[in-house]
């Protein structure tokens, strides 16, 4: 019986060193973009038109693209009666991105120097995988277009107000952005879930529209995004763009006289097939060029939309005007709290069997005092900071378990309105198996000339109280009397 023979590597040394030279040879990418598409939708649509429809963003293929991508979304103590409509938010700003984003795709163009073994390697027009998905399995058209022609024309579609974006796809084997763009429950109430999908769509635009997992990365893809107001279709005037028509390897000759017919529009417009012989690709003249003319574009009501964004946008200048004024005047008092904590610290630190560290963090704010987004109605909170001591019990060596027992020591202030200020300080204890239980808390308000004073009282009074608790603290670690009664 014979066996069999192991294949699915080049085996002749010529043909392997120049598959490798193709692969590493460096490309030069044209001004050129071409389009895919099946011969019925280019004779009767495009062609017949003079425009390229900008279809829906919800019909993509990649699972990246079609499945949601949402922002983050915090929930404000003052909303958590609404916590349940937080998922129905997150899925709303993605159905509004999805029903009101259209996209075209198109094709980079890149040739190799004219002595490269195959120059034609990475034409627009030459990827056999794109002709058989997109453009009828062969029988369709790829048409070629200026690039930057096809930018002005797509900058002059729909109305000034609309959203628009072009570039190359990048193509990752995972995509680990972090989103920057949150948003708040209360600022869906404020401003309406569609105020926030325009301006998630406006600030993450690269991350949700141009990248795609690299197994769609032989595409070459060169997208252009609008997002507008309308749920209808829009379109790119093409007419001062298309340069050339490539019709497919297989593409049907009945169809070569409706074809003529719609390049009669086209004047100029150079026609060419697709020959495939041996594996190899090449070009050849089919049509003489043709004549003249196609429609306009439609016009866009903004409504009140476009109100609601340029609010929501003044009210986050507006916070970041304030929160900037507030720390050049109050920043002095972030290094007292780091100094004034240090001190009470280092006594902590001094208790037998404890671990302390400390962290920057306004936790001591309880939390219907927190500082709310911009926009959202309620008393605002320009600047909050503070310090956190966490006091960790630390297991003998006979203990069996390591229960999660300790002290959190926490003081911070807001800047608020007329540069009044709040003075927070608290001390909470962890309780195995439950959440943390408040044992003290201090709170004072303060003109901004009686700042310093305000935090150096409410710091002595939290290192006093802090002190105080070393018995019962010690008392739940199961420290003897005598150990608790030392330092």
């Amino acid at each position: 019986m014979s066996r069999s023979r192991q294949v699915g590597t080049l085996q002749d040394p010529f043909e392997a060193f120049a598959e490798r030279g193709a692969r590493r040879a460096k490309p030069t990418e044209t001004g050129d973009l071409y389009h895919y598409t099946s011969a019925d939708a280019a004779i009767t649509g495009i062609l017949a038109t003079g425009t390229l429809r900008l279809g829906p963003f919800e019909s993509m293929n990649d699972l990246w693209e079609a499945d949601p991508f949402h922002p983050v979304l915090s929930v404000h103590e003052d909303d958590q009666s609404d916590v349940d409509a937080a998922d129905w938010v997150w899925e709303e700003i993605d159905r509004s991105i999805r029903l009101h984003t259209k996209v075209a795709c198109l094709t980079r163009d890149f040739v190799f120097l004219p002595d490269a073994l195959d120059p034609n390697a990475l034409r627009g027009w030459a990827h056999l995988s794109l002709w058989a998905h997109y453009a009828g399995r062969h029988s369709g058209v790829c048409l070629r277009f200026d690039r930057d022609r096809l930018i002005g024309a797509f900058d002059r579609a729909g109305t000034d107000d609309d959203l628009r974006f072009h570039g190359p796809v990048s193509y990752n084997l995972m995509d680990k952005a972090v989103d920057g763009r949150g948003f708040d429950l209360g600022q869906a109430k404020a401003f309406g879930v569609d105020a926030l999908a325009r301006v998630y769509a406006r600030d993450t635009a690269e991350q949700l529209f141009f990248r795609k997992h690299y197994d769609w990365s032989n595409e070459n893809e060169y997208r252009l995004i609008l997002v507008d107001q309308s749920l209808q279709h829009n379109s790119v005037d093409i007419r001062g763009a298309l340069t050339g028509v490539v019709l497919g390897h297989r593409f049907p000759t009945g169809r070569v006289a409706a074809l003529r017919e719609a390049l009669q529009r086209h004047p100029d417009v150079e026609v060419l097939r697709l020959l495939h012989h041996s594996r190899t690709l090449s070009l050849v003249p089919e049509l003489p060029p043709p004549p003249p003319q196609a429609p306009s574009s439609m016009a866009k009501d903004p409504a009140t939309l476009l109100d609601r964004i340029a609010a929501l946008d003044t009210a986050e200048e507006e916070a970041m005007r304030l929160r900037y004024e507030a720390f050049e005047d109050f920043s002095h008092l972030i290094s007292k709290i780091s100094a004034g904590m240090a001190r009470t610290a280092a006594d902590l630190d001094a208790w037998p069997r404890t671990e302390v560290t400390s962290v920057d963090t306004a936790t001591a704010v309880p939390d219907g005092q927190r500082r709310r987004r911009p926009g959202v109605p309620g008393e605002q909170a320009h600047l909050e900071r503070g310090q956190r001591i966490s006091v960790r019990h630390v297991p003998g060596t006979q203990e069996t378990t390591d229960e999660a027992r300790g002290l959190a020591v926490s003081v911070a202030f807001q800047v608020l309105d007329q540069r009044r200020l709040r003075f927070h300080a608290q001390i909470a204890a962890s309780r195995p198996g439950g959440p943390s239980e408040e044992r003290w808390r201090y709170q004072q308000e303060a003109e901004a000339t009686q700042a310093e004073s305000a935090l150096a009282s409410i710091l002595a009074e939290l290192h006093n109280a802090a002190l105080a608790t070393r018995p019962a603290f010690d008392a739940t670690r199961g420290l003897p009397v005598e150990t608790a009664s030392q330092g």
